[in-house]
């Protein structure tokens, strides 16, 4: 023991209640993932029906959320210890169905939306509750939890479904100030925002365990009268006569004393996916693609690259299934309200490797067959040639490249042969101009074309007005008469660049100089 050790006299300081809790109401949670975390719970007590039910039929109470669950419940101890905050150790070892870890949830989750946090429990046929309600503890300066007695189970909304069930929870969240601080306006933002958009977010975070697939326990969900409808990112069981993605080859990675599997799904083509609703990403494909981590079958990270790789066009159909389990936590940076995770480095450069693949596979969905480079053997044959561009951090070629028109190809060749030096001029310079002109963002909206393409050559003013300084004095003589052409063309508008703008630009530049 150090010398200022044996020196010091031990002091308790214990935080104080109000300050330490709306600290930990500003962790971050949403009304979203605050309500997942809850629900997280159930699925650990091996509840097979999930009810929220809200105030929304109570005229003239309070607004109020509830979940409840037919899960194993919990004794009047065991209640008292949940409703502790930190209740269970992050180190000590878990069941494998497990979907906490600090033992926070509960209780951080909930009363980061609501200041009174009521839990009801039955188990071997008895009831228990407690209650966190802020504004106590606010009056008492101290951790008091309100233990309920039986004559006031009454006041909570939906006790009744309890007795439904031989065992099971509910939680019941009051006084919504993390909405607004007038009771009126909390019920119109509860009904008419946040439930709306929580029914989105389970549908999607819940999806398998809804639909009891890949291994997981089928659960029953239900907001209000609604049965929620399995969102699943990868449109793997999709409704009739819609397409199904493409899944890729499962991959196996062994990091530290873990197991973590990877899978690449490909989805159909946009045009082909009729509502894009089905997927339940919440967004366009384009923001979602990314990796898709699941944790004891829970979907707790999505729509991103986790900084391996930036979005682009050509990988908007890609998404990367992650599976782990609760023991990687740790390596997995897993925050308190499971919705960041972190790959350790080890499986970092183990994901970057599959890169190339995810989006050749994703290139070819689209397009209904890949780009085909320019070899030896097809040089002559070819139109068009793709030039790959190199990546500045020194990773190799990236998925951008630059489209040219082939000058090896054997038409090309023979037309070149046949032509006289002033309409070979003209050829060229409207060929190049044919390369700076493709309507890329056109192809791209109607045929779902890869548009992560660069514009190789000049640019595109000067190649516009190459071809038509050429073209005109091909067939204009004198100064006058080409003054005259290039007026004939302003007066009917034309565009030879894909750009009228650009085109009237290049027109009266040549007008200019020819005044």
């Amino acid at each position: 023991m150090t010398e200022w050790i044996d020196l010091s006299t031990p002091v308790i300081q214990p935080p104080d209640p109000e300050m330490m809790l709306n600290s930990m109401r500003s962790i971050g949670y949403t009304f979203d993932t605050a309500v997942a975390d809850v629900i997280d719970n159930s699925i650990a007590a091996e509840a097979t029906e999930i009810k929220l039910c809200s105030s929304v039929t109570f005229v003239g109470q309070k607004p109020f959320l509830v979940i409840i669950d037919n899960g194993t419940g919990m004794t009047h101890d065991e209640l008292l210890q949940a409703m502790r905050h930190a209740c269970k150790s992050p180190n000590g070892v878990r069941e494998k169905s497990d979907l906490g870890r600090f033992g926070l949830g509960l209780k951080t989750a909930s009363l980061s939306q609501c200041r009174q946090l009521t839990v009801i429990s039955k188990k071997n046929g008895q009831m228990s509750g407690a209650c966190w309600d802020l504004n106590v503890v606010r009056e008492s300066g101290q951790w008091l939890l309100l233990d309920i007695q039986p004559e006031g189970f009454k006041d909570v909304p939906y006790i009744h479904l309890l007795d439904e069930y031989e065992s099971g929870t509910l939680v019941c969240w009051r006084d919504f100030d993390s909405l607004s601080d007038d009771p009126r306006q909390q019920q119109d933002l509860l009904v008419g925002e946040r439930l709306p958009h929580l029914i989105q977010h389970l549908s999607l975070v819940f999806h398998r365990f809804i639909s009891g697939t890949h291994g997981a326990p089928l659960i029953s969900f239900n907001v209000g009268p609604s049965k929620l409808i399995a969102k699943d990112p990868f449109l793997m069981h999709p409704p009739a006569k819609a397409p199904a993605s493409n899944p890729g080859e499962e991959k196996l990675f062994t990091i530290g004393e873990n197991q973590v599997r990877v899978c690449p799904y490909t989805l159909p083509v946009q045009d082909r996916i009729r509502d894009l609703d089905v997927l339940g990403i919440g967004g366009t494909l384009y923001d979602t693609q990314g990796f898709y981590i699941y944790r004891n079958h829970r979907l707790i990270s999505w729509g991103s690259w986790l900084g391996l790789w930036k979005r682009e066009n050509s990988t908007r159909l890609s998404r990367v299934m992650v599976e782990i389990d609760n023991d990687a936590d740790f390596e997995w940076g897993l925050d308190v309200k499971k919705s960041k995770a972190t790959p350790p480095p080890e499986l970092r450069q183990k994901l970057r490797q599959l890169r190339w693949t995810i989006v050749n596979r994703s290139h070819e969905r689209e397009t209904g067959k890949p780009v085909r480079d320019v070899d030896d053997q097809s040089k002559h044959e070819a139109l068009y040639e793709r030039l790959w561009l190199e990546d500045s951090s020194g990773e190799g070629r990236t998925t951008q490249f630059a489209l040219r028109i082939n000058p090896e190809s054997q038409i090309l060749q023979d037309l070149k042969s046949r032509l006289d030096e002033q309409s070979l001029k003209i050829v060229e310079t409207y060929l190049g101009l044919l390369e700076l002109g493709i309507p890329y963002e056109w192809m791209r909206q109607r045929f779902n074309a890869e548009a992560t393409v660069q514009i190789e050559d000049s640019p595109k003013k000067q190649s516009t007005k190459a071809f038509l300084k050429a073209w005109i004095e091909s067939k204009a003589e004198t100064k006058e008469d080409q003054l005259q052409a290039y007026l004939d063309l302003k007066a009917q508008n034309v565009d030879f660049a894909n750009d009228i703008s650009l085109t009237r630009k290049v027109i009266d530049e040549l007008i200019g100089e020819l005044q």
